[in-house]
């Protein structure tokens, strides 16, 4: 069964759970990429990264969104063991 896609999207990654410890207190799950597509029919093509400190490139301009990131120091804790 292959996972379904969204044709509207750019791209589309399918992932599985490998962490759900945080799920019940943050309801958030670590997921690893499992496989990705790329819709080279969509016109657009704009490159969006994620820097891993709050900010984000979209295209070459930087986008700092730090204001709205949470650390939670529970996370890191976890993900580190």
């Amino acid at each position: 069964m292959e996972a379904p896609l969204i044709r509207q999207c750019l791209a589309n990654i399918e992932c599985k759970v490998v962490n759900t410890q945080l799920s019940g207190k943050y309801n958030l799950f670590v997921v690893a990429a499992v496989k990705a597509w790329v819709n080279h029919d969509r016109r657009e093509q704009r490159i969006f990264h994620h820097k891993g400190d709050g900010t984000f490139s979209v295209d070459g301009r930087t986008r700092d969104l730090k204001a709205k990131m949470t650390k939670w120091k529970e996370i890191t804790s976890v993900l580190l063991c």
